[in-house]
């Protein structure tokens, strides 16, 4: 999780290290320097966040390890046709307002990224 409030790190990382193992990074490029490729499966990533912003981040990471799922979280409204949005496979709206979507953006996430792994994509 690469994401500049802390609120909504330890939001999405209570929920989802009941599951899975989660690292959370309030900055890009921290996360950045601490990416490894083939460490991680999924990243969920703010988009507008000081230093660096996320697209450029999910552009970063994706470059180093392709088969990694990039998810968008954001609260802003932007249209899928937005260049910043190219680098992101899937998209999470804040603010958050059920669990449910965000259980569904994982496990697309997982979906897409064990596609991936087969060479399917």
């Amino acid at each position: 999780i690469v994401e500049d409030q802390e609120v909504v790190c330890e939001l999405l990382s209570s929920f989802l290290s009941h599951d899975h193992t989660v690292e959370t990074f309030l900055d890009g490029p921290t996360a950045l320097s601490r990416f490894e490729p083939g460490a991680y499966d999924i990243a969920l990533i703010d988009l507008g966040m000081p230093g660096m912003p996320g697209d450029q981040v999910a552009r970063e990471m994706k470059k180093a390890d392709p088969s990694l799922v990039a998810v968008l979280v954001t609260g802003w409204e932007i249209e899928e046709s937005d260049p910043r949005s190219s680098p992101f496979d899937l998209r999470l709206q804040k603010p958050f307002t059920r669990l449910a979507d965000l259980e569904a953006v994982v496990a697309q996430a997982f979906e897409i990224r064990d596609r991936r792994k087969r060479g399917d994509e």
